[in-house]
């Protein structure tokens, strides 16, 4: 009986030192492979389509696609994004490194726009108990207000960028949405319009694509 309470005691510490053992090397391997694998932020493209109507409900997006366009070709990587029309013209390119937010008109004039630069001075967020599929993704919802606008956004938590890139990008209160949806990217924003005579302007993802964009993937085109 001795002999096997001795033994029971002897397999007791052979096995507390091997999983101790085991766990300070699994915790070694764990802390290398996060250095080597940040975060699979989202780099990529997203296509979205819009739709406008009146106050009375009416579709006006014909009329507006005269000026806006029907489509938005969005890229995005790491520390930078720019976006075209359906048509391929460039329409803004923003820089983190400089915070620059570049607007291109269909005349090809360009404007440089610091992003430091806020353009409401009301933000308030609302989260949304509702849900939507938006390209497959399932989305959480918040409202947000702004001087000119009330909006909701459609996120996908899967579809995530590194929000503190652009924490100085107040330009658009972008650097609050990325907060506000932890650094989701929206899949869709329904935006009431103010300004313009309570537009509705609807933008929604059609298409999400994962792909490599290099930093010289959004240089300033030479023809600009």
């Amino acid at each position: 009986m001795f002999n096997i309470v001795q033994k029971i005691k002897s397999l007791k510490i052979y096995f507390y030192k091997e999983i101790k053992k085991n766990l300070s090397f699994i915790l070694i391997v764990l802390f290398f492979s996060s250095l080597q694998y940040p975060t699979n932020y989202f780099t990529g493209k997203i296509v979205f389509k819009y739709q406008f109507e009146d106050a009375k409900g009416n579709d006006i997006t014909d009329a507006m696609a005269k000026v806006i366009g029907k489509e938005q070709h969005y890229f995005i990587n790491e520390k930078n994004y720019k976006a075209y029309d359906e048509k391929g013209n460039l329409l803004q390119l923003y820089n983190s490194d400089s915070n620059i937010y570049y607007q291109i008109t269909k005349d090809k004039a360009v404007q440089k726009i610091d992003a430091s630069i806020a353009t409401s001075q009301i933000f308030t967020v609302k989260k949304l108990k509702i849900k939507e599929t938006i390209a497959g993704y399932s989305c959480n919802a918040i409202e947000v207000t702004t001087d000119e606008a009330t909006t909701t956004y459609f996120y996908a938590p899967s579809i995530k960028i590194n929000a503190d890139v652009y924490k100085k990008h107040n330009y658009g209160e972008w650097n609050k949405i990325l907060k506000a949806t932890n650094g989701s990217l929206p899949l869709k924003f329904s935006m009431i319009n103010y300004k313009q005579g309570f537009i509705t302007w609807t933008c929604t993802a059609v298409s999400i694509k994962k792909q490599k964009l290099t930093e010289e993937d959004f240089d300033i085109p030479s023809d600009l």
